[in-house]
């Protein structure tokens, strides 16, 4: 990515890096080559992360074959909770109190998501007497391999001194301001938001 390439704005900036991912991923292998691509793909997406925090590029390496088993629980996204069903939920018919893991909050948000997962049909569900049987689609597969973030800084030729203090910390290229180096971490929802109180003639 030359400097010389004449960048008109930060925009087209992020474009060209994420034309660059899409057609150059892995860096370092040829084009082509058919020993980077024979087990894993990528996608690309430009300015996406959480509510607190968001990255210029991100690239999600896949497990292809999985992915495309990922496609029988549908296009929307699936939350925290949906997945700890999805992912515990038995072959066969059970009880989701003894089928799923103890959760660290309370069974009626697991309920709530039961039935949210069973709308949505990617899961099966039933009753036997006043209890809830769950039982898989299918596997859920583990189609993610690698998460890759990519902070976009144009000014490559600028000397190090101007970006960092004394304190070796570093600094906004332009406004001098401290800044924290974080990980590439997914916040999880909170799963309190949103969420009613089941009553207690509710099924268990």
């Amino acid at each position: 990515m030359s400097p010389s390439a004449g960048f008109d704005s930060e925009f087209s900036y992020e474009l060209c890096v994420c034309r660059w991912a899409e057609l150059a991923w892995p860096p370092g292998e040829s084009v082509g080559d058919a020993d980077s691509t024979a087990l894993t793909t990528h996608i690309v997406a430009r300015q996406l992360g959480t509510q607190k925090r968001r990255w210029d590029t991100v690239i999600v390496e896949v497990d292809p074959a999985a992915l495309r088993n990922r496609a029988a629980f549908g296009d929307a996204e699936l939350d925290s909770d949906l997945l700890h069903i999805l992912r515990n939920a038995p072959a066969e018919w059970a009880w989701y109190r003894e089928a799923l893991p103890e959760p660290d909050y309370p069974w009626r948000y697991v309920r709530e998501a039961i039935h949210r997962a069973a709308d949505r049909d990617i899961l099966h569900t039933r009753r036997a007497g006043n209890r809830i049987e769950i039982r898989r689609i299918a596997p859920y597969p583990d189609w993610l391999v690698r998460l890759i973030a990519i902070e976009n800084h144009r000014e490559q030729t600028r000397s190090r001194r101007e970006c960092r203090p004394a304190t070796g910390r570093p600094t906004h290229p332009r406004r001098g301001r401290r800044t924290r180096r974080r990980g590439l971490g997914c916040d999880e929802p909170n799963r309190r938001v949103g969420r009613t109180g089941v009553a207690r003639s509710a099924p268990r």
